[in-house]
């Protein structure tokens, strides 16, 4: 006869509460050592000085893709830019741009000896200016106009009749607004050569060579750079020198580049038979202000029209862009 095996229940019932309690220890236990190494990593993170909002970010967005940087927030892609356009145009250009405030700048041929043209008319109109701000000139003081003294091809005063009395403000202001060949012989020979050329050193102009009538692009935009920052004028005279440079006769370079509307644009144009150049300081009433040369050399007119207002554009795009 069979006999049947006794089954102690309530053994059983213990050693189902003993399992139990096994493994909610060890889940309590699996719960810990996770909470340890996050507790570490942490305070890896935070130890080696990560912020630990970023480090959440971090562990909680760690599949998002880090944002790409634009190449033009570099220098680089406007040099590029500026070395194709002028590749595909007859002559030379050298271009430099700066920021007058903090000394930074870029270019393309921006050492290149180029024909300054009437851009030098600007260190003579501030040497003269620096002797009147000293008192050893006047802008009343009056000139004898000679028939010697007259240079043609641009401004009035080679139409005045020579014996005229004409104010070194008058020779000042034709010099400046309509670019008058005539002015500057006359200043150069009231203040002396030597005058000039020292002022051409101070303005930081290394490898300008009067005699010559030669600049490089750096050179120019490092004269409005010194005279923009005070370094020659006070304020009174400097203000009267940049309303002779503005709103000349003479806006179809820079300013043709620019939006017009809240700009001050200080700027001297530079002409000859192959020459088609500008140089300035453009000053917004809301942002830095911003140095543009522009020389060349060897220029087909009518390609040089289109081409200084060009690039001037691309220069203001990159430089209002945001890219930067």
């Amino acid at each position: 006869m069979a006999v049947l095996r006794q089954v102690d229940l309530k053994k059983n019932e213990v050693n189902r509460k003993l399992i139990g309690w096994m493994f909610f220890g060890m889940g309590l236990f699996s719960m810990g050592l996770w909470l340890w190494g996050r507790q570490s990593v942490k305070k890896s993170s935070v130890e080696q000085g990560e912020n630990p909002l970023i480090m959440k970010l971090r562990f909680d967005l760690k599949s998002t893709p880090e944002p790409q940087v634009k190449a033009a927030e570099s220098g680089e892609r406007i040099i590029e830019v500026l070395n194709e356009i002028t590749a595909t145009t007859s002559g030379e250009y050298g271009i430099y741009v700066l920021d007058p405030v903090s000394g930074s700048g870029y270019g393309v041929n921006e050492e290149v000896e180029l024909p300054a043209a009437s851009i030098m008319k600007v260190p003579i109109m501030a040497t003269v200016y620096k002797l009147v701000e000293s008192g050893e000139m006047e802008l009343n003081d009056t000139y004898t106009l000679k028939e010697s003294d007259k240079r043609y091809g641009s401004g009035p005063l080679e139409f005045v009749k020579a014996g005229t009395p004409l104010t070194i403000r008058r020779l000042l202001s034709e010099m400046g607004k309509k670019s008058d060949n005539t002015a500057p012989v006359v200043l150069t020979n009231l203040v002396g050569t030597e005058k000039v050329e020292d002022m051409i050193g101070k303005l930081g102009m290394k490898q300008t060579d009067f005699g010559k009538n030669t600049m490089t692009a750096k050179d120019a935009s490092a004269m409005w750079k010194t005279l923009y920052n005070g370094k020659i004028l006070d304020d009174e005279h400097l203000k009267m020198m940049w309303e002779d440079l503005k709103d000349s006769i003479y806006e179809e370079r820079l300013p043709a580049g620019l939006p017009r509307e809240k700009l001050e644009i200080v700027h001297k144009v530079g002409t000859d038979a192959d020459v088609w150049a500008d140089s300035g300081i453009i000053m917004p009433q809301t942002t830095k202000p911003l140095i543009i040369t522009i020389l060349n050399e060897g220029v087909k007119r009518a390609e040089a029209e289109q081409m200084v207002p060009e690039l001037t554009r691309r220069i203001w795009e990159f430089e209002t862009s945001g890219l930067k």
